[in-house]
C-alpha cells in the first residue's frame, strides 16, 4: 500500500496519491462542464442596444431635443467567428450537458466493476477532454454539431463520480472513507471556481483566438 518515490526512504501511502488523483479528476470533470457558461458570453454577437444622451442645462430647454443614437458602438476585440444564436437555441446548448448527464450516471459503476475502475475513469476523462477541445470546431459546423459535442462531454463527465465512489470502497480503509470521500468531491466546487476564472480571463486576451482558448487549454 506504499510508493516510493525517489530515491531513499520517501514513502507515500496509495491512497494520499488515491486522494490527490481524485480531486483532479473531479476537479476537470466539473470544469468541463462549467466553462461553456462563461465562454457563450464570448461567443455570441452582441444584440443591439439603443444608447439615449441627454444634454443638462440651467437655461430653458425648451429649444432642445435629445439626441437619440440608434447605431451600437462596437469594439472588436477578436477576430473569431461570433455566432447569432436565439435564447431557445442558447438553452439547448447549455442543457445538452446536463441531459447527457442523466444517461452517463448509470453505466459508469458497472464499467468500472467490469472493467476496472483507473482504466474507466481514464477513458471518460480523455473523451470529455476530446469532445471540449472539438467545440470550436463543431461550432462553427452547426448548431446540432455543438449540442452533439456538448451531449457527449456531460455523458463522459457524468460516471466520473460513481466510478471515484467505486475505487473508494476498494482502496480506501472503512475508517477513512467519509474524509476521502469530502476530500475528493470538493474537486467540484474547485473545478467550478478555477473554470469560472479561466475562461473569463482566456475570453479577453488575445491568446488562441479568445475564446477558443477556454476549450483548447481545457481539452
Amino acid at each position: 500500500m506504499f510508493v516510493m518515490l525517489g530515491i531513499g526512504s520517501c514513502i507515500i501511502p496509495k491512497r494520499f496519491i488515491f486522494c490527490f488523483v481524485g480531486i483532479l479528476a473531479s476537479t476537470l470533470a466539473v470544469s468541463l462542464n462549467t466553462n461553456f457558461s462563461m465562454a457563450i458570453v464570448s461567443m455570441e454577437e452582441k444584440r443591439n442596444v439603443s444608447h439615449i444622451s441627454y444634454k443638462y442645462s440651467n437655461e430653458c430647454l425648451s429649444n432642445e431635443r435629445p439626441t437619440v443614437n440608434l447605431i451600437p458602438s462596437v469594439k472588436k476585440i477578436h477576430n473569431h467567428k461570433k455566432f447569432k444564436w436565439s435564447p431557445e437555441t442558447e438553452g439547448q446548448i447549455l442543457g445538452a450537458v446536463y441531459y447527457g448527464q442523466l444517461f452517463g450516471f448509470l453505466p459508469g459503476g458497472r464499467l468500472a466493476e467490469i472493467y476496472g475502475g483507473k482504466r474507466t475513469l481514464i477513458i471518460f476523462l480523455a473523451v470529455s477532454s476530446f469532445c471540449t477541445a472539438l467545440i470550436p470546431i463543431t461550432a462553427r459546423l452547426s448548431v446540432y454539431a455543438l449540442i452533439a459535442c456538448r451531449f457527449l462531454i456531460g455523458f463522459a463527465t457524468a460516471p466520473v463520480l460513481p466510478i471515484l465512489f467505486y475505487l473508494i470502497s476498494r482502496w480506501i480503509p472503512y475508517s477513512e472513507r467519509s474524509f476521502t470521500s469530502s476530500f475528493v468531491l470538493a474537486g467540484y466546487g474547485l473545478g467550478a471556481f478555477l473554470s469560472f476564472i479561466t475562461s473569463g480571463v482566456l475570453c479577453a486576451s488575445d491568446f488562441l483566438g479568445g475564446w477558443p482558448a477556454v476549450f483548447y487549454t481545457g481539452g
